[in-house]
Formats: C-alpha cells, structure tokens, sequence
C-alpha cells in the first residue's frame, strides 16, 4: 500500500508526524519534505506521486485552500485523474462547500494515540474499499478531461441548483461553442458520482433520437428487457426516474428548450441541459461563459512547463480565455517545443493555420491536421477502409449498422462494393478503418466522432472531381448507399421497425430536404412513417413538412412527388389531431389526384380515403359515408377485395356507418374486414388489431358489452405487447375498455384506467388533442357515478367545454352513442327491477 501525503506548506511538522505513523504501521509513504530534492520539478513530481500511489491522504487546513497553495492543485489533480483522496481535518474549521462532498475523518483535539487510530483506520479503510465499483451503477458519461481548470464558482452554483429541496432539479447550462459547457457537465458528474446511483448523459441535439437513448437507460438499469420497442423502454426509464432519487440525467447539446422539455424527468433527481440557446424559461440557469483570466493562467502553468505569470495573462488575453483554444495552445507549445512569446508571434502571422494544429490533451476535440494525416495513411494501405471512413463522415454520429453496408453493398462505391459482399472481408475492412481511431467499431455498429466528420466533409467533393484520390466521397454516394440499404417494407410496418430505428438517424443527417434525388425523397417519405407509426406525429410534422415544401419547390404542386408527400402530411396532421389541416391538404391533393392521374387511380383513391377520414373526425358524416362507399366501389373493382388498401377502405365505412347510428351494418362490414385481415395480415398486425378494435366498438354499441371487453382485452394486451404502452393505438383500445367496464358497472376499474390513458395521452398527445380531451370528459363521467363530484368539476374545468367539443368530432359522436346506450341499457334494468317486485 503506497500513501501520497498532501498538505499545506505551514503544515509540514503535523504532516511529517502523519507520515511516520504510516510507516511504522508499515504503510508505504511519499512525503515531499522527506522524498522530493530541493530544487526538483514540483509538477512532474507531483504527477508522478499521483500515478505511483494507491491514495493521496489530504491533511485539510485553512491554508491548505488558499488560492496559490501547491496542496489544492494536488487535490484537484487526484480528482482528475481519478486518484483516491483521504481527507483528514487537522483543524477544527469549514471546509469549502465544494469539497464537502467528500467525507473526511477528524484529527482535531485528540491525543497522539486516538489521532493515530482515527488516522489508521481512515487510510485502512478507504484503500481496503479502493477496489469497489467508484461510479453508479448506472453510468454512461464521457471520460473527464485532465486540463479542466478552475469552474469551481460554475460548480457551486451548479451544486445548489440541483440540490434546492421539491420536485426534479433542472439547471440549463448556456453558452457560445468553445467555452467548455460539455466539459462542465462532464466535470460535474465525476466528481459527484458518490452522490448518484444513476447517471445517464444523452445526445439531445436531435430531438427525433432522444428516445432511443433512454431506451438504452431502461436497458441498463434493468428495468426494460434487451429488444423491448422503444415507446415502452423509455416508458419504463421514465417510471424509474419517477419512483426513484439519487439520479443525474444531462440533455447535451440542446438546441432550445421546446426540443427537449417533454423529455426531462418529472422525478426527485436532478437535470441538466448544455445548450447555445441562452433562453431558457422556467428553469434554473447557469451562463457558461470564457473562463476568468486567472483560472486560464492557472490551466498554461499548470500544463506548460516554464510559463510565468506574465506570459500566461499574454497568452490567455490574445486566446480570448476561450477554453478550447487554451487547450490546443498547450498541446501545441508542449508538443513542439515552443516558448509562449514564440507562440504568440506565429498567432500573430499565422493565426488560423496555428489553431488548426496541435493535439489537445485529454479533450474531445480531434484537430484537422491529425485527422488528415491518418486518413492519407489508411488510404495507402486500404482504399477500401478509407472509403468507409469517408462515408461514416457523412452519415449521423450515432453508430452506423454494419449491415448498411453488406445490404447496400451494390451501391458502394469500388473497391469497398466488392468486400461488401463477403461478410469476413467486411469486418475486417471495418476493423481496419477503426484501428486509426477515425471511427470506433462495436460488436454491430460503427461510430464517428462529429468533429471527425466535420473535416473529413471539408475535404470532399463529389466523387470522380479528383484523379488524385480515389477516396473522395460525396452527398450523391451516401444517398445511394441508404436507397439501397433501405428497409423491408414501409415505416409503418413494425417487423421493419428496428432496422428503420438504425437508419433513421443517417437520412436525416443527410439533408433530404436539399436532395433531387427522387428515390432519396421516397426513402425520406418512408421514414416519416416510420416515426409516424411508432406513435410520434409531433416529431413527424416537421419532417413531412420540410419533405413537402422541398418536393413542392422542386417539382411544383402537381408532381408525383409533391403528391405523395402532401398524403405523407395530410396523414402526420391527422395523427395530431389537427383535422381542419389534415382535410385542407387531402381535400387538394384529392383535386389534383383526379386531375393528374384519373377517377380510379389508387393513388387517387388513398387520397379520397384519407379526405374521408378528415371529414368524419370533423362530424361530416354523410358527406364522409358518401366518399367512402364511392371509393370502396373503386377500390374493389381496380384493386380487388383483398387488397389493403380497400380494406382500408371497407374498414373507413364502417366507421361511418357506426357513428350515424347503422350499428349493424358497422358489424357486419367490421366482421368481414377482419376476417380478411386476420388471414391476409396475421392476428397482430396494426391494422387487423385496427379492425378488432372497431367491431368491438359495434358489439359495444348493440349490447353486447362483455362480448366487447373481451375483444377489446385481447386487442388492448396485442397492443401493448406490439406498440408500447404509449403509442396512441395503445391508448385508443385502453379508452375502449375502460367504456365497457363502465357499462358493466365496474366504475372503480374504469376509473383507474381512464386516470392512466388520460395521464399518458397528456404527455404523448398533447392536452388539446381530440383524444386528451375526450379521456378527461370520461374520467369525469366515473368520477360523478362514483360521487366525486367536486374531482369531476375539476377536470371539466381543466378543459373547459368538453361536451360541446365531442359534437364535432368522431369521439364526441361515438360517445354519444354510447351514453345513449348506457341510458337504454339503465332504463331496461330498472324495468326488470320493477317487474320481478
């Protein structure tokens, strides 16, 4: 066992005495006074102690604190790098509040004899205790940088932020790029991790990917099985957070706060978001700017050996203390040898290309000479390797499934195209390009770093401009590699789903909305639906958006292509409940449909089936009954009774003919479409569970209640198991269920699932969505049938007008059908009632 002794200079007699009860006890000791020369480098010394020891014992004093005191930057160093630190009180004072996190023992006013014990006890145990797990158990943070210096103003505020008493702590760390706000956060999380179980850092600068990530959270902690869909994992890590505390969540890289307000944790943990955007409303934060000019002296010294005081203000004031800056400046003169006023005249003369050089240590920043250098030299020894390289600089940060490359391997660019098709020379192709470090290689995936990216896409220009390198990559490239690795299937499709998870995050890093590839724009669209399928139209909207005005610029409003992206939309409007919208766009594209294509063609008829819909969520019945009949005719002599789409279409009637009171006919023709379904699609394919749900809804209406809750069980349990416990579909047949239960008399589990589908359709839907306001007219419903009438007067008042807005809409009109039943069904029971007496 090997102790560093750190400590105060006016504290050297007390810690020679520390020192030479270790050694009797047989306890290896470095001491300054006793093992370093006069005159000897105190920072390689002091670096070299701190590698050597198994712990660094701290004798804490007043003086050991003091700003310029050599003892503090032993123990911010032991903490950097990860050393076990043994505080020691010597004297009777308050430590400074940002080390009170660590537990010290007390040497102050006992003997020699009980000092020595407390003393030998504190190093036996902490270095006994050494060899234990030091992180949460729960831990994906980034490495800490060795250069952090100073912050210790930031992390005190940043401490009391998150430690204030009442529900979730969020603090939002803003600030301009450079100025170390990642680094903070990173920083923070190190240091307190003794003070958390979970610590989870997520990626949140694409909204869209977010959820993935906290699926993975659910994963690790336990809580969600490997392979658990999405919607329900991150249901699952939200749950976690909710019922448990000593958890740190940090949301990095934000845009702004509406891209990531739905996803911070609603329980007794702590937050924090690094974001540009300085507007943060509601929350606690926390301006991260260019560290102070001492703490950027503090950082040259302590990494340059040689820098003086003078030269360091220079330096720091010429770099603007912008932190990143600091630290290649310090990679730079270390590694080449450079004084700092030789430095500050090459910035001077040649600023730009200076600051492109130089390694920073312990940062995650890879500098462009570096990344050009190893790439040239991969070239040379496997074209191939450099041609995966180039094209991960493309796609997305997230990890880039081999199996993109193996599937689209007709579309790689040679010689990559040829060892695509073998699975042993991909992989060691891939193994080849990772062992640069320019991309790492898991088990399944490739990943890059961003900035990696960034200078390789400096470099590029489209493929076949150069006859030098035959390596050069462009946009056109990528685009055919993802055409050509696209997904089995439609995003709507779930058996396709986890391969759309992966692929999703590279079409959106590729831009599609600049694209004129139209087979890029159908792969675009695809996605949409996917996002769209998995339950999430919110995050859909601005992608169908995007597709449509770039479609419709590019080929004007009566393309093939606008077409489809306008029903893309149309759709993605409905999903949020924004019918007057949806109806605008279809009631067009139905228009110019038949314009451009023809009465019966099938594209024009998706499109009258999709208006049809609109109208009936907007209480147009007869006008929606009368296109669905008309379009089913169609669809059944162009595409046969069998095809999904009249199906869908049959499927479309029947929910027109329930909602104007023509129950049986809604039974007959539900009856029939799941049937067909059933053989043609499987029993759990969305839209056989679609059907299910519906002539559940007929049986309902026609009395036949338990005949309805036992479909609407079995569909609800198919749902949860295929689509999560929060995709709409989900909640739809939970609503479903909770009306038969209603109807049957059991009030009590009617409201307990009413009260769960209305707190998840808040979060998922929205509060004004159709479908929220309709589970909080039912909640109310139970609740006056229980007696809770003030709770009921509550919620109505919440959202006010509820009984007049389900007259206008597809809910509203179902519900009074089934409150008309619910009375008829009352007055027969009364009527029994009266009879038997």
């Amino acid at each position: 066992m090997r102790i560093f002794v750190s400590h105060a200079g006016s504290d050297g007699e007390k810690a020679r005495w520390v020192g030479s009860q270790l050694m009797e006890a047989g306890i290896e000791v470095e001491l300054d006074q006793l093992h370093w020369p006069v005159g000897d480098d105190f920072l390689r010394r002091m670096s070299e102690a701190l590698s050597a020891c198994d712990a660094m014992l701290a004798l804490w004093s007043p003086a050991y604190f003091e700003e310029d005191s050599f003892a503090l930057r032993e123990l911010k160093a032991a903490e950097l790098t990860g050393v076990r630190v043994i505080p020691v009180r010597l004297v009777k004072f308050d430590v400074p509040a940002l080390w009170r996190h660590l537990i010290y023992a007390d040497l102050h006013g006992l003997s020699d004899r009980d000092a020595r014990e407390v003393l030998l006890a504190a190093v036996r145990g902490a270095t006994a205790s050494a060899q234990r797990q030091d992180q949460p158990r729960v831990w994906n943070v980034p490495a800490r940088s060795t250069m952090f210096t100073g912050r210790d103003d930031l992390l005190r505020l940043l401490r009391e932020a998150l430690t204030s008493e009442g529900r979730a702590a969020v603090c939002a760390l803003h600030g301009a790029g450079g100025v170390g706000k990642t680094q903070l956060c990173i920083e923070y999380a190190h240091r307190y991790s003794g003070n958390y179980d979970v610590v989870w850092w997520v990626n949140a600068e694409n909204p869209a990917l977010i959820s993935e990530q906290f699926a993975a959270l659910a994963v690790r902690a336990g809580v969600a099985a490997p392979g658990t869909d999405t919607v329900s994992a991150v249901e699952a890590a939200m749950s976690l957070l909710r019922t448990r505390q000593r958890w740190l969540v940090v949301l990095d890289n934000a845009t702004d706060h509406p891209s990531v307000a739905k996803w911070i944790p609603s329980g007794p943990g702590h937050v924090i978001v690094t974001s540009r955007d300085q507007v943060w409303v509601g929350l606690a934060a926390l301006s991260v700017d260019v560290l102070p000019v001492s703490e950027a002296v503090a950082l040259l010294r302590a990494h340059v050996p040689g820098m003086t005081d003078t030269d360091g203000v220079k330096l720091a004031e010429r770099l603007g203390c912008l932190p990143l800056a600091l630290v290649q400046a310090v990679a730079l003169i270390t590694e080449d040898r450079l004084t700092a006023a030789e430095y500050l005249d090459l910035l001077e003369r040649q600023g730009r290309r200076l600051l492109e050089r130089g390694r920073p240590m312990d940062y995650p920043l890879t500098l462009a000479a570096q990344v050009t250098l190893t790439l040239n030299r991969l070239h040379k020894d496997s074209v191939a390797a450099a041609l995966v390289v180039r094209l991960c600089a493309w796609l997305a940060p997230e990890p880039v499934p081999v199996w993109l490359f193996s599937v689209g391997a007709a579309a790689l660019p040679a010689p990559l195209n040829r060892l695509a098709e073998d699975t042993l020379d991909l992989r060691e192709c891939l193994a080849r390009a990772a062992r640069t470090g320019l991309v790492r290689f898991s088990r399944d995936s490739l990943t890059m770093h961003r900035l990696t990216q960034e200078i390789i896409r400096a470099q590029n220009t489209e493929r076949g401009s150069s006859d030098d390198d035959t390596t050069v990559v462009g946009r056109a490239d990528v685009e055919a590699l993802l055409v050509a690795a696209r997904p089995a299937g439609r995003g709507d499709d779930p058996g396709s789903w986890p391969r759309w998870a992966q692929i999703l995050p590279h079409i959106l890093s590729i831009d599609f909305t600049a694209t004129d590839d139209e087979s890029m724009i159908a792969l675009a669209t695809d996605a949409v639906w996917y996002v769209r399928a998995r339950g999430d139209s919110a995050a859909a909207l601005p992608l169908a958006l995007n597709l449509y005005q770039r479609c419709l610029a590019r080929w004007g409003a009566d393309a093939r292509q606008t077409l489809a992206a306008a029903n893309t939309l149309g759709q993605v409007y409905r999903g949020i409940g924004d019918y007057a919208s949806a109806k605008a766009i279809d009631d067009d594209t139905v228009a110019r449909r038949r314009r451009v294509l023809g009465e019966n063609h099938p594209d024009t008829l998706v499109s009258a089936s999709n208006l049809a819909a609109d109208l009936r969520r907007l209480g147009e019945l007869d006008a929606a009954k009368a296109l669905d009949e008309d379009t089913l005719a169609r669809k059944q002599h162009v595409l046969g009774e069998n095809h999904p789409d009249t199906l869908f279409s049959a499927n479309n009637l029947a929910a027109d003919l329930r909602l104007l009171g023509q129950v049986q006919a809604a039974r007959a023709l539900d009856e029939d479409t799941l049937a067909r379904r059933r053989r043609l699609l499987g029993e759990d394919h969305p839209d056989t569970l679609t059907s299910a749900s519906n002539l559940a809804a007929d049986l309902r209406l026609l009395g036949q209640v338990q005949a309805a809750r036992a479909l609407d069980e079995d569909t609800l349990a198919r749902r949860r198991r295929l689509l999560g416990e929060d995709h709409p579909d989900t909640l739809t047949s939970a609503s479903n269920l909770a009306a038969d239960l209603r109807l049957l008399g059991q009030v009590q589990a009617a409201r307990a699932l009413d009260e769960d589908t209305l707190a998840r359709r808040r979060r998922v839907l929205g509060d004004e969505h159709p479908h929220t306001r309709q589970s909080a007219y039912d909640l109310a419903s139970d609740l006056r049938s229980l007696g809770e009438h003030d709770a009921a007067q509550q919620i109505e008042s919440e959202w006010p007008g509820p009984q007049s807005a389900r007259r206008e809409t597809e809910p509203g009109r179902w519900r009074r059908l089934l409150d008309s039943w619910a009375r008829q069904l009352s007055l027969k029971r009364e009527k029994k009632s009266v009879d038997r007496r």
